[in-house]
This record gives structure tokens, sequence and C-alpha cells, in this order.
């Protein structure tokens, strides 16, 4: 009986959470019950249910990562990298002084690969730390 409650108990709990854990709970369940259906003792059932509950968690993970963050949008500064904008003051890393514009946005900046770069160089953005913009010419 009570794999049978714990089943149900699992699949309510993941109509509101959508996460697969409590349908894993509930897979486990299923193993439990067939162990109580063998008369095996409470401890196996016990085992088992824990054991399928587990191995269901670490099957079912990377497939609820890969569907399931999907929708993750990347904002503010994660949004920029990959971008592309302009030098509007020359970057000079040995100077600590650079500049470029970003989608209308004047942002401190330094090279990449530590080369000067002159204004009006066509840039991508490949990081951000702090309040800099660390770019590569195109």
């Amino acid at each position: 009986m009570i794999w049978i409650v714990v089943f149900v108990l699992g699949v309510l709990v993941e109509l509101f959470t959508t996460t697969f854990v409590a349908l894993c709970f509930s897979a486990g369940s299923v193993f439990g019950f067939l162990t109580l259906l063998l008369h095996a003792p409470l401890v196996v059932q016990i085992l088992s249910f824990l054991i399928a509950t587990g191995l269901a968690i670490w099957l079912l993970k990377p497939l609820r990562d890969r569907y399931l963050s999907k929708d993750i949008v990347k904002t503010n500064v994660d949004a920029m990298i990959g971008e592309w904008g302009i030098v509007i003051e020359p970057i000079s890393n040995l100077d600590f002084r650079g500049a470029v514009k970003v989608k209308g946005i004047t942002y401190s900046a330094r090279s990449e690969n530590g080369e000067d770069l002159p204004t009006g160089t066509q840039v991508t953005v490949k990081r951000v730390e702090g309040v800099k913009f660390y770019v590569s010419p195109l």
C-alpha cells in the first residue's frame, strides 16, 4: 500500500513542479511495489526503491538539462558576449586605455590577445571582466 501512495504522491507533485525528480520517486516506487509482490522483506523493498530512484535521477538528468534549460535567455552583460562593435578610442593593454561602442553604448575595452587596436576597428566581444570588455578584431 505504501508504494502506491508514494507513486501517486510523486505523480501529483510532478504535475506542479515539472522537474522530473518527483517522477523518479514514482518510478522507484514501482520497483518497491514489484519487490512487495515477490514477498521480499521491507529492507529489500526500500533498497530497490532507493536504487531505482537514484538510477532514474541519474539517467534523466542529462535529458532534463538538455530540454528544460533551453529557455534560459542571456541578459545584461552575458548577452553582450559574441556581439560586434567598433573601437572608438584606440585600445592599448599596455597603456590601460581603450573603448568600444557596442549596440550604441560605450564600454571600456581591452584587447583579448594583447595587440593594439586602432580607432574604427570592428571587433567582437569575447568576454567581460568587471566593467571591461575583452575584444578581438573581426
